[in-house]
């Protein structure tokens, strides 16, 4: 505990800088859940924390914020910020960072780290501030709007506005209408763009759009992934169901994969990762690490899994590389789906 509260204090120190000292709380909890460390430790948290049975902290955290098996991550937010809520008893508004700590794929802990909501406000003010912009966060105050996401939170959106009134008295209306005008347009080309490059259902490249660039592609490594029995989900639960199966998937595959990797849907239920700098023993792992992601649980209470087959090319073209990896899926699907064959 003595080590842990050096460690805390150090965390609220440079988080206190980053946010001008908007932490409100700092909190780790045990796993299983025999101690749990507050900073401050408020009356209310000592008094509610002696009625909680073992875990059920973690258990209803874990639960209600969708952090399991965060580890698998490869890619994206293994974090996750609340909407704005109102805290029992210190009547603080107030935001929750939630980082849960994996070792050997067993939760340890949990840090909580408690975000005083006005940050936001303060920080539009700043900028307004500085930059001499009219911009509002209270949706009362403004005609017209951005609706954006703040990072790593899938809910309770941020809105942005601007107020007309304010513009009018600064006589910014010809520099307004030039910026929404230049906003409209950039939109526009980023969805025509976007709807020329990726499919609409899953958000990978489209294959008419990315085949030329993989025949192009020098020394790189190509798993081929297939949906087992896909048809049979088709004509049992409805095309609706299946097209929501393709878009979890699609969901799972983007948390293994980086940045920089390439995800095709291939077409249908079919899709094509291209990989560079990975040996054969390192495309095995990440194959076995795919398929486990899929089929560790079920889709709309559907087991889902899938087949694939890849390989590893430095001198192949694109062309042969995808038929050895065909011919490794095809063996995938032979010896009975539900498993990777990287030749």
């Amino acid at each position: 505990m003595k080590n842990l509260s050096k460690g805390i204090n150090l965390l609220r120190d440079q988080l206190d800088q980053l946010t001008d000292n908007n932490i409100w709380t700092i909190a780790v909890f045990d796993n299983p859940a025999t101690h749990a460390h507050f900073d401050p430790a408020r009356t209310q948290y000592l008094e509610s924390y002696k009625n909680y049975e073992k875990n059920s902290v973690i258990k209803r955290i874990i639960d209600k914020e969708g952090l399991g098996e965060t580890y698998s991550y490869f890619y994206g937010c293994n974090i996750k910020m609340t909407e704005k809520y109102v805290e029992d008893g210190s009547n603080q508004a107030i935001r929750t960072l939630y980082y849960p700590i994996y070792n050997n794929r067993k939760l340890d802990a949990l840090l909580a780290i408690d975000i005083k909501n006005n940050i936001l406000n303060d920080a539009l003010e700043n900028y307004n501030n500085k930059y001499k912009t009219v911009l509002y966060s209270n949706p009362s105050k403004y005609e017209f709007s951005i609706k954006k996401l703040l990072p790593c939170s899938n809910q309770d959106p941020f809105y942005v506005g601007v107020n007309l009134f304010n513009i009018l008295k600064y006589s910014l209306i010809p520099a307004l209408s030039l910026t929404f005008f230049i906003y409209w347009l950039t939109e526009k080309i980023k969805t025509r763009k976007f709807s020329l490059q990726r499919d609409l259902m899953t958000h990978f490249y489209r294959r008419d759009y990315y085949e030329k660039k993989l025949h192009a592609q020098k020394g790189f490594c190509l798993l081929i992934i297939d949906i087992d029995h896909f048809k049979s989900i088709n004509d049992t639960y409805g095309h609706e169901v299946g097209d929501e199966v393709i878009r979890k998937l699609a969901e799972r595959l983007g948390r293994c994969i980086r940045q920089s990797d390439i995800a095709i849907r291939w077409g249908g239920e079919e899709f094509i990762l291209s990989f560079t700098s990975m040996t054969k023993e390192q495309l095995k792992l990440k194959a076995e690490k795919i398929r486990h992601v899929v089929q560790v649980s079920p889709i709309h209470n559907i087991a889902v899994t899938i087949s694939i087959g890849g390989t590893v090319s430095d001198t192949l073209s694109f062309s042969e590389a995808y038929k050895v990896s065909d011919d490794a899926l095809y063996q995938s699907k032979h010896n009975g789906r539900n498993q990777s064959t990287i030749v």
